[in-house]
């Protein structure tokens, strides 16, 4: 038994398939919503704003990205580290993983923008 729970492709099945049943059992017991005005109306702080009007900045999500980025290669850095089978080469890719996200993380917006961003 433990060897079929092994297979990647089974396991993610029963996640799947117990995700939907969770899925399932939510929507069974939630109480219907109902669709007013105020509820489909976009907002912003309080005021009536119309949806096209929504400013949204991403100066916070830029953070967010870096953090992502830095743990995720903190993560395979040092588990990597610990473990038995590291060479020196898996590890120059995981730093090259590294520095390529950031890089991209980077550069994407301001070349999308075509210019500099002052952060």
């Amino acid at each position: 038994m433990t060897e079929i729970l092994g297979i990647p492709i089974i396991a993610f099945l029963l996640c799947l398939i117990f995700a939907l049943f969770l899925y399932w059992v939510g929507h069974r017991m939630a109480p219907p919503g109902k669709k007013t005005k105020d509820k489909e109306a976009s907002y912003a702080c309080g005021e009536d704003v119309p949806a096209g009007n929504v400013q949204f900045y991403v100066h916070r999500f830029y953070y967010a990205i870096f953090f992502v980025i830095f743990e995720a290669a903190a993560f395979m850095i040092f588990t990597g580290i610990a473990g038995a089978s590291v060479t020196p080469v898996g590890l120059l890719v995981m730093i090259l993983y590294t520095v390529l996200l950031f890089v991209a993380v980077i550069a994407v917006p301001i070349w999308r923008a075509g210019e500099e961003r002052n952060w």
